[in-house]
């Protein structure tokens, strides 16, 4: 058994080596009709999703409880909203779409930041164009340490789903 439990260690270890290195380089193209340009450079600190509001771009950052603005291609620097999130695990932020000027954020809700979880909460706020305002819990949910979900989307009949 022992034997087992080591040869199952050095073989993740060794996929991991050779697999992982390569996950958050540059990507490669095998058609050559396609181009990757980047928009905006040196994003950092695990963002997990983003949306479309008007011509900006809001984006989560999973552990620090941020959204932040991207404008004509440059990453803001003030965040437009700033929650407090325990983001221990797969916690944090975790999903975010828009219809129209309303925006849906989904995340582990905490009394601060990296504090204990009050659980994960949907809510709606508005946006005015440089900030998140207003905002109104729509659902309260259980969290996990693992497999909370988070992805939201804003279907063509204008109802906001996820896979929560």
């Amino acid at each position: 058994m022992k034997l087992f439990v080591v040869i199952s260690i050095l073989l993740i270890s060794f996929i991991s080596m050779n697999v992982l290195p390569g996950a958050f380089s540059e990507p490669t193209l095998s058609a050559p009709d396609l181009v990757v340009e980047k928009y905006v450079p040196n994003l950092c600190c695990l963002i997990t999703t983003m949306t479309f509001v008007g011509d900006d771009i809001l984006i989560l950052q999973k552990s620090d409880g941020q959204v932040r603005l991207i404008r004509d291609g440059i990453l803001q620097d003030k965040p437009v909203l700033d929650v407090n999130v325990n983001s221990e695990g797969e916690k944090g932020m975790l999903g975010i779409t828009s219809m129209d000027s309303s925006v849906y954020l989904y995340f582990t809700e905490a009394n601060k930041d990296g504090g204990e979880s009050l659980g994960n909460k949907i809510y709606k706020y508005e946006w005015n164009g440089d900030s998140l305002i207003n905002p109104i819990l729509l659902k309260e949910l259980p969290s996990n340490v693992s497999h909370n979900g988070g992805a939201m989307v804003t279907g063509l009949d204008n109802k906001v789903c996820s896979n929560w």
